[in-house]
């Protein structure tokens, strides 16, 4: 995790986690300001939001289908896509 909503470190080392976790304590300035970070990232995925993003995907996804459907029903006329056959 980035510093200013985490602390990184050796998840599987003990010692590392303990040393993190004693400096934490020790720094409620840096401790508070760690927390207050990650709440903010962490609102940005509340439901309603990521509720929102779905939604805006679904709708950009459904147009460019469309698009797509109506572009592939164009036809060519004969003098058109005659350039494609050969006798």
């Amino acid at each position: 995790m980035a510093e200013d909503h985490g602390v990184a470190g050796a998840v599987r080392r003990a010692p590392a986690i303990a040393r993190e976790v004693i400096g934490l304590l020790r720094d409620d300035t840096r401790r508070h300001g760690i927390r207050k970070n990650a709440y903010k990232q962490g609102r940005e995925m509340v439901w309603s939001n990521v509720a929102r993003l779905y939604m805006r995907s679904f709708e950009l996804s459904r147009r460019e289908g469309a698009a797509r459907s109506r572009k592939s029903l164009a036809t060519k006329t004969l003098d058109q896509s005659r350039g494609n056959y050969r006798s």
